[in-house]
C-alpha cells in the first residue's frame, strides 16, 4: 500500500516531527506573553503588540 512506503513513510515522519515543533513553539509564544503580562515586561516600551492585544482579548472573552 502506499502508505507503507518508504518515502511516504520518512514524509509522514517529518510532518510529525513539523506538528510537534509547531505545538511546542506556541506553547512558548503563550508563555512569553504570560511573562510578559504577569511581569510587566516591555521588550519594546511604547510599542504594544499584536499578538498581545489577540491574545489578552480572547482571553478575557472566555
Amino acid at each position: 500500500m502506499w502508505w507503507q512506503n518508504e518515502n511516504t513513510q520518512h514524509w509522514i515522519r517529518r510532518i510529525k516531527s513539523f506538528i510537534y515543533i509547531s505545538v511546542i513553539l506556541v506553547f512558548f509564544l503563550i508563555f512569553i506573553l504570560e511573562l510578559k503580562h504577569a511581569y510587566n515586561i516591555n521588550i519594546f516600551p511604547g510599542v504594544n503588540g499584536p499578538l498581545d492585544d489577540i491574545y489578552f482579548k480572547l482571553k478575557d472573552s472566555l
